[in-house]
C-alpha cells in the first residue's frame, strides 16, 4: 500500500524484495563481511543484489568509528574501573592479550596502545581463545579441579523463562540522523591542518581528491598538482580545500544532491569504485559543482547558480533535510543549464556573476526571487567561470590564464537595474579563469597546467575605477591558470 501511494515507489519496491525474499542473513553477512574488512582497510563496499534491488553503500573506517563511538566510551571507562578496583596502573600491568572479533578493530587497539604501550599488548589466538578457555574450564569442572556448580538440561526445564515485552517509544529517524551527522561536523572540526585535502572537479568529470598536500603553505611552485606536473585535464569546473572528513555537497547535471567527504572520495577510487556506480547515474549525467556543506547549513539560504546565468535562493533549512535525508533529493524541474555553484549566503549579502570574457555583474541576495530569475544573458560564445556571494565591502580577485589579476571592491561591480543583462567589462586581460574574496586570514592559491601555487593578491593594488590587471604569478611557457583556490 505504501509502494502504490509513495513518490519513490522504487525504493519501497527495493526493500519489500529485500525482506519478503529472505535476503535478510545474506545483508547481515555482507555487512559483517565489510566491518571485518575495515579493520585492514580504511573504506570498505557493502554489496547485495536480488530482485528488484541493488545495494551498493560505501562504509569508511572513520564511518564506524562513529558508529561504534558509544561502545567504545564505554569500553575505555570499565578499563579504567577495572584497573581502579585491581589497585594497579597501566604501566604495573605486564602483558594485555586481545581476544575476540571486536579486538582486531583499529579503534579498541589503539586504545591499548595509548593505555598500556604497544609492546605490551599481543594477540593470542583472537578467535579461539575464549572457547578455548571455556573448553579447560570445563574439563576442570568436570574433573573436580574446580569446585563449580555443573548445569543439566533439567535445569533449564525447571527453569521459570518469561519474556519482558519492552516498552519501545517512536524514534524520529530523521531528527536522530540529523543528530549523528552534527556529531560529525563536529569531529570534523577537530581535524588538524595534516588531514587537509585539495578536491578538484574536472572538466571531463573526474573528482580528484589529493589528501595531505595542504598542510602547509610553502612558497609559490613547492605543491605541485600531481608527481611531474603533467595532466590530462584541461579545465577545472570547482577546487576547494577541505578536511578529510567534511561533508560536501556534490550537484549532478540532473540536479541530484549528494553528501560526501574527501576521505570517502579516495576510500571509493581505491575500492575501484566511482560516484556513477554507487548512485547508479543516468544516461551523461555528471557532477558540476562540489562545495563544502558546512558552509552552507550555517547561512540562511542555499543559492543554485547554473551555466545559463539563471539564480535561485531556497531556505536553508527547508532544502537541508531534504538533502540530508537517505534518498538522494533530486529536482523534479531543475532550472535551466547546468548547475555550476551551490553556494550558502545571507540576505544581506551580494551575489556575483563573472564571465571568461572579463563580464561580471552583482545583485542583492535579498532580491532574488524564491522562483529564481535569469539574471546574466551571456554571449554565446561566454562561459560562466565564477558565481559567489560576499559582502558589500569586501574584496574581489580576479585572474587570467596569463597569471595576471584585478583586485577591486565587490561592491564595484556592475548592478543593473534589470536582470537578464550581459554584464560589463571588469578586466581587460582574458580569458577570465577564477575569482574568489581576497582573504589575508586565508591563503590564496592558484591552479594551472603544471602545479598548485601560492600567490600574494595583497601584493597588486586594489582599483575600483579600472579594468587593468597586474601580474599575479609568473608562468612557464605554455602553462595556463585553470582555476583559483583559497586554502586554509
Amino acid at each position: 500500500q505504501i509502494e502504490q501511494s509513495a513518490q519513490r515507489p522504487r525504493e519501497i519496491r527495493a526493500l519489500n524484495s529485500l525482506v519478503s525474499g529472505n535476503y535478510g542473513l545474506q545483508m547481515f553477512d555482507a555487512v559483517e563481511k565489510t566491518k571485518r574488512d575495515l579493520s585492514d582497510r580504511f573504506g570498505g563496499m557493502i554489496r547485495l543484489s536480488g530482485p528488484d534491488f541493488d545495494v551498493m553503500e560505501l562504509v569508511t573506517r572513520r564511518d564506524f568509528e562513529n558508529i561504534i563511538r558509544p561502545e567504545y566510551i564505554r569500553i575505555e571507562r570499565q578499563l579504567d574501573e577495572t584497573l581502579n578496583a585491581s589497585g594497579l596502573r597501566p604501566a604495573q600491568i605486564d602483558a594485555v592479550i586481545r581476544t575476540g572479533g571486536s579486538a582486531e578493530i583499529p579503534l579498541f587497539q589503539q586504545l591499548l596502545h595509548t593505555k598500556f604501550g604497544a609492546d605490551r599488548v599481543h594477540s593470542v589466538d583472537t578467535f579461539g581463545s575464549v572457547t578455548s578457555g571455556l573448553g579447560i574450564l570445563a574439563h576442570s569442572i568436570a574433573s573436580g579441579e574446580i569446585e563449580a556448580r555443573a548445569y543439566t538440561r533439567q535445569d533449564l526445564k525447571q527453569q521459570e523463562i518469561t519474556v519482558a515485552r519492552p516498552n519501545v517509544s517512536v524514534v524520529d529517524l530523521r531528527l536522530l540522523k540529523r543528530r549523528m551527522q552534527a556529531q560529525e561536523m563536529s569531529t570534523a572540526d577537530n581535524e588538524t591542518a595534516a588531514e587537509a585535502a585539495l578536491v578538484l572537479l574536472t572538466g571531463d568529470n573526474r573528482l580528484l581528491v589529493d589528501g595531505g598536500r595542504l598542510s602547509a603553505v610553502g612558497a609559490p611552485r613547492e605543491a605541485p598538482l600531481q608527481e611531474g606536473g603533467n595532466h590530462s585535464y584541461d579545465r577545472l569546473l570547482s577546487a576547494l580545500t577541505t578536511t578529510l572528513d567534511e561533508p560536501l555537497l556534490l550537484v549532478t547535471s540532473r540536479y541530484r544532491f549528494l553528501l560526501s567527504s574527501a576521505r570517502q572520495l579516495m576510500d571509493l577510487e581505491s575500492l575501484g569504485q566511482s560516484l556513477v556506480e554507487l548512485h547508479h547515474f543516468g544516461a551523461r549525467e555528471r557532477v558540476y559543482t562540489v562545495s563544502r556543506w558546512q558552509a552552507i547549513i550555517g547561512k540562511e539560504r542555499l543559492l543554485l547558480a547554473t551555466s545559463l546565468g539563471y539564480v535561485r535562493a531556497y531556505p536553508t533549512e527547508v532544502i537541508r533535510s531534504s538533502i540530508e535525508a537517505p534518498v538522494p533529493l533530486i529536482f523534479e524541474q531543475p532550472l535551466p543549464g547546468w548547475p555550476i555553484a551551490a553556494l550558502g549566503t545571507n540576505v544581506g549579502e551580494q551575489f556575483v556573476f563573472l564571465t571568461d570574457g572579463g563580464r561580471g555583474l552583482r545583485r542583492a541576495v535579498s532580491e532574488i526571487p524564491g522562483i529564481g530569475l535569469q539574471l546574466l544573458n551571456r554571449a554565446d560564445d561566454e562561459m560562466i567561470v565564477a558565481a559567489l556571494v560576499g559582502g558589500a565591502q569586501e574584496e574581489l580577485l580576479l585572474v587570467t590564464a596569463e597569471g595576471y589579476g584585478r583586485r577591486l571592491p565587490l561592491s564595484a561591480v556592475y548592478s543593473p537595474p534589470k536582470a537578464n543583462h550581459p554584464g560589463r567589462v571588469l578586466i581587460s586581460r582574458r580569458p577570465l579563469r577564477g575569482a574568489l574574496l581576497a582573504d589575508e586570514q586565508h591563503a590564496t592559491w592558484l591552479a594551472t597546467t603544471a602545479g598548485m601555487y601560492v600567490v600574494q593578491p595583497r601584493d597588486i593594488p586594489c582599483e575600483a575605477d579600472t579594468t587593468r590587471s597586474h601580474r599575479l604569478l609568473r608562468l612557464e611557457q605554455g602553462e595556463e591558470v585553470l582555476q583559483t583556490v583559497t586554502g586554509f
